[in-house]
């Protein structure tokens, strides 16, 4: 799996043209109907990173500072502990710990 983050600081992999970044990451829910020149500058603070499966990015009530975009692959999120009902699956372009940088 591959994610976008505002983890770090950015790498080979965002150095890319503005139109280059539009083409690959338009498509992101958190982009969608956003006016991507006003924004392409804040893709110099992120970097992409790979995630082999079944590696945990966020713990819930863990403090969390950083926002990911799953680009490919899918992200297991789990609402509580072992409890499969509380389990649901993101795919491409979703959005994942939003929520707790805004706290």
């Amino acid at each position: 799996m591959n994610i976008f983050t505002t983890e770090g600081r950015a790498k080979e992999g965002l150095a890319l043209s503005p139109e280059a970044r539009f083409l690959k990451y338009s498509r992101l829910d958190l982009l969608r109907n956003v006016d991507f020149n006003a924004v392409d500058h804040l893709f110099d603070a992120c970097q992409e990173i790979s995630c082999p499966a079944g590696e945990v990015i966020i713990i819930g009530g863990e403090r969390n500072e950083s926002l990911y975009q799953i680009l490919d692959g899918q992200v297991e999120v789990r609402l509580q502990d072992n409890d499969d009902s509380a389990t649901i699956v993101l795919q491409p372009g979703a959005c994942v710990g939003e929520l707790s940088i805004l706290n």
